[in-house]
């Protein structure tokens, strides 16, 4: 299988900035940014700041970010505009009864495309996340580059869309022994957790997921189970505290039930960890901003990255041996005599577990 143009790992958002920021400057054609948060604060604005330079000298800017995720607006991006480059908002929110329907779909993905580079991951741009363990991806390939700008235009097309053709924007795309995995919201479509479920499924060795909101799926938690069960050395890896302190309360409901099947499962300790990463028997992994929960896979759009680049595994088993060595493991007794009211909470919540 052919190798990916594969350039860097980015643990952490501060670094990834930086990076990004170097390649605004160096921009000689186009640059496509298709992010959930985008927010007006000191990150922001150098990001927004370096776009506006570039938009001045004739460079093709083009922005699309979450109406919700955005935490900035128009006036924000008002000197980009009068710059030249092009800004849109996804689906805002409707002032209507639809805002009980329609409103929680948003676009998650994380795509950036800056003449052949891309960047692909789970970082958003914002102060507030700068030191979280991240996961974003470098490539220099112009084939997955025109690929990824091909999705951009169809949202930048589509952006007050709520319904989108299955067909049309859920197909796979595969470009040089990537599989790229567009996810919109569905209630039985769900490529990404299908894939993930298969690749479970089929794994022989060895299992290693990172995610900050553990919430899966019954599909995926008997997949993870199975694989354990058949021998797979299976490790699930969490932040100790995420930002999002009701998903941590959900998740214990299961740590229980997969700890007894074999399943090892680790709390990243220093920070955040935001990842959202899978590494199969050391030879294949997914990679891309989908959080493999209920939300995730009803209500977000999303994309994913399946491959089997030797340059990328090899990074990956780095990553993952940096986590456990700052990560303290699963407390099975510890987690039986949790308090009763957590209990009762995760009991109470768990049926309203898609709404998290």
């Amino acid at each position: 299988m052919q190798e990916t143009n594969f350039l860097a790992l980015f643990r952490y958002p501060r670094e990834w900035i930086e990076d990004l920021i170097n390649e605004i400057n160096n921009a000689k054609n186009w640059i496509y940014i298709e992010i959930y948060r985008f927010v007006n604060d000191p990150t922001g604005i150098r990001v927004r700041d370096a776009l506006v330079e570039k938009a001045k000298e004739n460079i093709k800017v083009y922005v699309l970010v979450d109406s919700f995720g955005a935490k900035s607006d128009t006036n924000f991006f008002k000197p980009l505009i009068e710059a030249g480059g092009q800004v849109r908002f996804f689906t805002p929110i409707p002032i209507s009864l639809a805002i009980f329907s329609e409103a929680h779909r948003r676009n998650h993905r994380k795509i950036i495309v800056i003449d052949q580079i891309s960047y692909l991951g789970s970082a958003n741009i914002s102060n507030y996340s700068l030191d979280w363990r991240e996961s974003i991806f470098k490539f220099d390939d112009p084939d997955l580059a025109r690929r990824l700008v091909y999705f951009i235009k169809l949202y930048f097309k589509h952006y007050k869309t709520y319904t989108f053709n299955q067909k049309k924007f859920h197909r796979i795309h595969n470009v040089n022994g990537m599989e790229l995995i567009r996810e919109i919201p569905s209630i039985w479509k769900q490529r990404i957790r299908k894939k993930l479920n298969w690749l479970l499924d089929n794994s022989q060795k060895s299992i290693k997921l990172a995610t900050p909101y553990f919430l899966p799926m019954g599909s995926t938690i008997d997949a993870l189970i199975e694989a354990a069960i058949r021998g797979v050395d299976t490790q699930i890896y969490l932040p100790f505290r995420s930002d999002v302190s009701s998903m941590d309360v959900l998740r214990n409901y299961y740590l229980g039930k997969l700890w007894r099947a074999g399943i090892r499962i680790f709390f990243y300790l220093p920070t955040n960890l935001h990842a959202k990463l899978l590494l199969l028997d050391n030879e294949q992994y997914m990679i891309g901003s989908c959080n493999y929960d209920y939300r995730s896979y009803l209500y977000m759009h999303e994309i994913n990255m399946v491959a089997k680049d030797p340059v990328v595994v090899n990074e990956l088993e780095k990553y993952f041996s940096e986590l456990k060595q700052d990560s303290i493991e699963f407390d099975y007794d510890r987690w039986r005599e949790r308090p009763v009211l957590d209990k009762i909470i995760e009991k109470i919540l768990i049926p309203f577990r898609f709404l998290f």
